[in-house]
């Protein structure tokens, strides 16, 4: 093969290996770019059973929602919330960005990568929480009312023998609270209930 020939074969046979995938995290709340967050590219893994994955197969896998994902690269956003993964082989994708632990974490599914785009995906998680505007608020935002609103009471209840509910090691009458069971999120729960209005806030 002539060298000149040789050179086009290589160079367009790395060409289809070259391709970026970028783009931004953001704060879902108040749209502002995160700097410092990990970045992971992976791919799927469809039946997976991680007890019988090889020790180096295990390391590079990430739980999600109940999914295993397999990690390919990984990165941290810069001051400006921006990640970039270069040279990067066609085909197709999941991105997860995670704040500052796998409960903060959102996943982008089914990003193709192909020879001739640079592909760009903005991802948002929830970082600053919406209730924090309300967490010092005694009324209800909606009936602007406070006669039905009530303390929330997150968790499993625990009783003394007189049957009175104990909140830090202090009796708590249970009828001041409203129960609400277990805590959907561990940063990010409302802290009040207005009866009146259905409305935790």
């Amino acid at each position: 093969m002539k060298p000149f020939l040789l050179f086009f074969v290589l160079l367009n046979s790395f060409g289809g290996f070259c391709q970026q995938l970028s783009g931004l995290v953001l704060d879902s709340l108040t749209k502002k770019n995160l700097g410092n967050c990990k970045v992971y590219l992976a791919t799927p893994l469809i039946d997976f059973n991680f007890e019988e994955a090889l020790p180096d197969v295990q390391e590079k896998c990430y739980w999600y929602e109940g999914n295993y994902f397999l990690r390919l690269a990984n990165t941290v956003t810069d001051s400006n919330g921006q990640y970039i993964f270069k040279n990067i082989k066609p085909g197709n994708y999941v991105v997860i960005s995670e704040y500052d632990t796998p409960l903060r974490a959102s996943i982008s599914g089914n990003i193709k990568v192909d020879r001739k785009e640079i592909t760009v995906k903005r991802m948002y998680l929830m970082v600053t929480c919406p209730y924090d505007i309300t967490k010092d608020q005694v009324f209800c935002p909606k009936c602007k009312k406070i006669n039905k609103v009530q303390p929330i009471f997150w968790g499993l209840p625990l009783y003394n023998e007189n049957g009175k509910l104990i909140i830090k090691g202090k009796e708590i009458d249970i009828s001041k609270y409203y129960q609400a069971g277990c805590s959907p999120d561990k940063w990010c729960n409302p802290s009040r209930h207005c009866y009146r209005c259905n409305l935790d806030f």
